[in-house]
């Protein structure tokens, strides 16, 4: 190895925030041979301020090159400045781990067909804080791997972003960039949009002749930032996407592009081991597939206890004499053994209250290395082995695991707070990860007690069950004659026993394993046997295509069938509806009624009077007098029909499968079932229907909609019989004698009476059954419900329709049993929720529980909600989530809240979702506001979108809300006639962040005086540029954040603006001796808070602030001053002249902030109070 090559790490330096972590994460690196060169193409001194410390000790080191052009100048004075054979760039804001040079150079080295080395980036947060990947940031591939370099490239034309990453992420070699940059001035010549992807045009111009080395552990950090931007959060934007663009048509155009016979996105791929073997890989997918890992992770981490939940927890675990006792019995196999430890760490490194879970391990055939109580067994005597361990030992509860499953700290945490809490279960299951080609990548989580899909599906919900001590007992253990499927036996057992009331379902992961092998003789004796118990002697069940299994019920009963053919004015689809029918139905035990409605033509009319007479016993047709009405043209049918059900059917249905109705009636004839739906398909074998998830995308929705029937899908479930909460009434069969004690369709919803009419009937205890193997055609193509209306009136009519449902049954549509709290209501393709909003694994009924709604995440947002909401849930003084997004009405009805907190929302589009909320949620609403945004002034940044009608929008949301709550009390008189409850809570500063700061004084040459705010106050900094002028050679002018251009030219410091989380410790660096407040007299400025005081005055610096109302009314100790030049002046001297009487009104300041404005204690209480009824 040659690690004694010199590589030439390049800063590029366009701000200073975060320039020093990059500068110590280069000087960290544990490769001894770098020279360090920082590139300042920044428009201040900081950077070269912040060096000087480091050039005294590592002088040898570095080297700073001032640069004026920007960003691709600083690259080639850079490169051409650079001593080493390699060069590795770093960006001001980015982190190099420590191996992160010797790793790549090693690689280069050890593949010297590779001429560019790239790792895996990980993302951090302003405080370094590790956030979670984005696609576009995910591995590209999970080891160590050498890409054929034009395949990497065809695999780049198809992103919208970098798969590379930025230039921090790579080693080039020192030749190579100076022949791109320099010797063909790559990034000045040709198309000038391609100076926004610097790091692109160089991948391509090298990896068009060499291949790509990727590392796939995280050697750099790249940095996310709300304020200073980086490339990979900006490559969305219209300037990175043409440059992009215009590069990939290069590509594109290039000899080579075509050269292979497959598909772009693969790309030819070998292990670094194996260097010399290449094989085809997909790039997208391994990328998709490493983004979905990262983000089950993430979505894993983040489900914690915080201190109230957890204190609640031990609470609850106190009203225990005992702890409750989990029996996890281990099978290990020769073949599982190396899993075993993995999981005795899972179990035991969680911290669970008032449980105490107990591994017992069975080994068959090994003998593995552990502390825990083993039992030796062998396959045939398993299972008696396990039945006397449950008898010898006294554990409340059991479960049964493999030595290859790992569980998790969310699940054993939701499953403690269940167990401590009174239950009358016998049996439960939890949600579970598990593995898809060694990843852990598939994700069950399972509806709540589903009884056909259940017996269809035992693989999808039959394993990793707790049982309690005393069914396990009652059952004498589990049975020996099903070794393999002795869950799903004892399941099954316990529904004949006890139906389904004594199982539970716990909506949260528990753990990860391995699906296991089904022995399907066994699965098939235990749901045969099932069968004949529940009186099917003739009951079979067979395995399908799909590997589930598909039970036939064979009902000795023939009954007859009211075919109900609902018809509107689409002869075609009529006429092929009923043709289908009578020429394809197997099931000859019917009768068919065709309504119409009177929207007909005479060909229509017609045809009706002509198929009445073909069979006028078997055919009839009746008539309604109205437009097409589902609802009540199927009651009036249904009053003629004769059969003992009832089967609906919209006439744009065609019968393709003879067997559709027998297949029907397979679970309609079964007593506990009211209705059964089927699978609709278009013409293209496209999903019309398969079973109605309530709460998603709406009030109802349609899963898997548009999914191509041979699609890969959730859990399998479009193929497998299940029970959902509804079916649609467009094909249905119903119990008549159900049907008539339940009324038949409420005529008054014109959408959703299948809905209901289901949701009725599961009150009464009956099931609904979806089945997939009645499978019918429904050509036409959809149209609207409301054809006559325009597509506004369309929408609210859906609305309208919509909140019939909701108002009527909003428990079961917010917690659909046949969904999954973690599921996006958003997606009707069984999606992960990518939120926190449903994890409250404890909830206090004597705590107040908050949705709040933040408008922004700057200032606004922090300070008045956020904040809040914390540090009230950190004191205990409420529960609850915050966050910008607005939840739908169903996901409101999931989360309960007992108040809604709003904050300065006034668009149409949310009065229209505020009306729904307050008629459908009886929950407290709050609007929050703390600007007089009705009335900007001229030099206001946002004056630009005022509009004259805010006012008025204004007056309409507060209309929505129980309770105003503003910032001041000018703000609360100003808009006092808008609202009759008016609450005023002053902004406090979060202690956490403030309650501790500290700014030095006397720090500069001259004193430090200066400014320190937003974008909003170009006005207000104007006011006083006479008086920055004034004192320009006397003081050292510091701003951060904004200053005009007016000002600059006297400003000696300019700093940027920070992230909030940098803010409070970003303004007490300053080190300022004096800080200005200076604010226009004007309506909005008196209406503001006198938080730029508070934030001073945290920091010990004394201050001089505008006399006007938002500064005036509160009595801190501070220097008022009217808007004047000679008042500020006099007022600026003063202080200049006794600085030590200065700095004690600054400690004074402090002194009462930490004593009055902290947002703790009875400030907090108070704040938690107006946010209540």
């Amino acid at each position: 190895m040659h690690q004694h090559d010199l590589v030439s790490i390049i800063i590029t330096a366009g701000a200073s925030t975060w320039f020093t972590n990059a500068l110590d994460s280069a000087l960290s690196q544990d490769y001894p041979h770098i020279e360090i060169i920082v590139a300042d193409y920044s428009d201040a001194s900081f950077v070269h301020k912040k060096l000087q410390g480091y050039l005294v000790r590592y002088g040898h080191l570095l080297r700073y090159l001032k640069i004026d052009d920007g960003t691709v100048p600083a690259y080639q004075a850079a490169v051409s400045a650079a001593r080493g054979k390699y060069i590795k760039f770093l960006s001001d804001a980015d982190l190099l781990k420590p191996v992160c040079v010797s790793t790549l150079v090693s690689g280069l080295i050890a593949h010297p067909e590779c001429r560019v080395a790239v790792s895996r980036r990980e993302r951090v947060g302003p405080q370094d804080e590790v956030l979670p990947e984005l696609i576009s940031t995910s591995a590209l591939n999970s080891e160590n791997s050498i890409i054929n370099g034009q395949d990497f490239l065809r695999n780049q034309t198809l992103k919208a972003y970098s798969l590379p990453g930025e230039m921090t992420a790579a080693l080039f070699y020192r030749e190579d960039l100076t022949s791109s940059l320099i010797d063909h001035s790559l990034l000045t010549t040709g198309d000038p949009a391609l100076q926004a992807v610097p790091a692109l045009v160089i991948f391509h111009d090298l990896l068009r002749h060499s291949h790509l080395l990727w590392f796939a552990t995280p050697l750099c950090s790249i940095r996310a930032s709300d304020v200073e931007c980086q490339p990979h959060q900006r490559e969305g934007n219209d300037i990175f996407r043409d440059g992009r663009e215009v590069l990939y048509k290069k590509i594109r155009n290039e000899s080579w592009f075509n050269d292979v016979d497959y598909e772009p996105h693969r790309a030819r791929v070998a292990s670094t081991d194996r260097p010399d073997l290449f094989g085809l890989k997909n790039l997208s997918e391994e990328q998709q597939k490493n983004f979905t890992l990262d983000t089950l992770a993430t979505w894993r981490a983040s489900r914690t206890l915080n201190p109230l939940q957890h204190n609640m927890l031990v609470d609850l675990a106190a009203t225990h004499t005992h702890p409750v006792s989990v029996l996890i019995v281990i099978t290990v196999t020769e073949e599982t053994v190396t899993g075993l430890d993995t999981l005795l760490k899972s179990i035991g490194q969680t911290a669970t209250v008032g449980i105490r879970f107990e591994p017992v391990i069975v080994t068959i055939d090994v003998a593995p290395d552990t502390d825990a109580e083993c039992y030796a067994a062998t396959e045939q005597s398993r299972i008696s082995v396990i039945n006397q361990i449950i008898h010898e030992r006294e554990d409340h509860w059991a479960m049964f695991l493999e030595a290859t499953t790992i569980l998790h700290t969310s699940g054993m945490i939701a499953l403690s707070k269940l167990l401590l809490v009174q239950n009358h279960y016998l049996a439960l299951y939890a949600d579970e990860f598990f593995y898809i080609d060694n990843a852990p990548l598939g994700a069950a989580f399972r509806p709540d007690f589903n009884l056909d899909l259940l017996l269809s599906s035992p693989k999808t919900m039959a394993q990793h069950w707790l049982f309690r001590r005393e069914l396990l007992l009652a059952a004498e253990g589990l049975d020996a004659d099903y070794p393999d499927s002795a869950e799903f036996d004892l399941i099954v057992k316990l529904i004949e026993s006890q139906g389904f009331e004594g199982i539970g379902h716990l909506a949260e992961p528990l753990l990860t394993g391995h699906l296991k092998s089904r022995d399907i003789l066994e699965d098939v004796a235990i749901i045969e046997r099932h069968l004949h118990n529940r009186g099917y002697p003739d009951g079979r069940a067979a395995l399908d295509k799909f590997f589930n299994y598909r039970l036939r019920y064979n009902h000795p009963d023939k009954p007859v069938v009211s075919i109900i053919i609902l018809a509107n004015w689409d002869l075609a689809s009529l006429i092929s509806c009923v043709t289908t029918v009578l020429e394809k139905t197997t099931w000859h035990q019917y009768e068919m009624i065709i309504i119409s409605d009177n929207q007909g033509t005479p060909e229509r009319d017609k045809w009706l009077s002509d198929i009445a007479i073909v069979d006028p016993v078997r055919i009839k047709t009746a008539s309604f007098n109205g437009a097409f009405s589902h609802s009540a043209m199927a009651n009036l049918a249904a009053e003629q029909a004769t059969g003992d059900y009832l089967l609906f059917m919209h006439c744009e249905m065609a019968v393709t499968d003879g067997e559709w109705l027998d297949n029907l009636l397979n679970h309609g004839l079964r007593p506990e079932v009211f209705a059964v739906g089927g699978k609709h398909l278009s013409s293209d074998n496209k999903i019309r229907h398969a079973g109605y998830v309530l709460g998603v995308n709406g009030a109802v929705g349609e899963v898997f909609r548009g999914n191509d029937d041979k699609d890969a899908n959730y859990l399998g479930r479009m193929n497998i019989d299940q029970n959902y909460s509804a079916v649609s009434g467009d094909l249905v069969l119903m119990r008549k004698s159900v049907f008539d004690e339940l009324g038949g369709f409420d005529q008054d919803k014109r959408l959703y009476a299948d809905v209901d009419l289901c949701l009725k009937a599961r009150e009464q205890g009956y099931l609904t059954v979806w089945t997939p193997y009645a499978r019918l055609h429904r050509p036409a193509a959809r149209t609207s419900p409301f054809p006559d209306e325009t597509v506004h009136t369309s929408s609210k009519l859906k609305q309208l329709e919509e909140d019939k449902i909701y108002a009527e049954w909003m428990p079961v549509v917010a917690s659909d049993p046949a969904y999954n709290p973690n599921l996006s209501m958003r997606s009707r393709h069984f999606e992960l929720r990518n939120d926190d909003v449903n994890w409250l694994p404890v909830r206090a009924e004597n705590l107040p529980t908050f949705l709040a709604h933040n408008a922004d995440i700057y200032g606004c947002g922090h300070y008045r909600i956020t904040q809040p909401l914390e540090a009230m849930i950190s004191e205990g003084v409420a529960q609850g989530k915050s966050g910008m997004t607005l939840l739908t009405l169903s996901e409101m009805g999931q989360y309960r809240p007992d108040s809604l907190i709003i904050q300065r929302r006034y668009a149409p589009a949310f009065h229209n979702w505020m009306g729904r909320v307050s008629k459908l949620h009886n929950v407290f609403k709050v609007f929050e506001l703390d600007d007089y945004i009705i009335n900007l002034p001229m030099k206001h940044h946002g004056r630009h979108v005022y509009k004259q009608e805010t006012a008025k929008l204004i007056r309409k949301s507060l209309s929505f809300f129980d309770r105003f709550v503003v910032s001041t009390a000018p703000l609360a008189d100003a808009l006092r006639d808008m609202h009759p409850d008016i609450v005023v809570m002053k902004n406090r500063l979060p202690s956490e962040a403030w309650g501790s700061l500290r700014s030095l004084r006397q720090q500069g040459k001259k004193p430090r005086v200066g400014w320190a705010g937003g974008v909003s106050h170009r006005g207000d900094l104007e006011m006083i540029f006479d008086i920055v002028r004034e004192f320009s050679n006397d003081v050292e002018w510091v701003f951060m954040g904004m200053c005009p251009d007016k000002l600059r030219p006297y400003v000696h410091e300019i700093h940027t603006g920070v992230d909030l989380s940098l803010y409070p410790a970003a303004l007490a660096s300053l080190n300022l001796d004096l800080a200005l407040a200076p604010v226009e007299d004007n309506i909005f400025n008196a209406c503001k808070s006198n938080l730029r005081l508070l934030e001073y005055g945290a920091c010990g610096v004394p201050v001089i602030c505008s006399n006007v109302a938002c500064y005036r009314d509160d009595n801190l100790p501070v220097t008022r001053v009217n808007n004047r030049f000679i008042d500020w002046r006099d007022a600026i001297r003063m202080h200049l002249a006794d600085q030590d009487a200065s700095a004690k009104m600054g400690m004074e300041l402090q002194a009462e902030i930490r004593r009055n404005w902290m947002l703790t204690g009875e400030n907090l209480r108070l704040w938690a109070k107006a946010w209540q009824p």
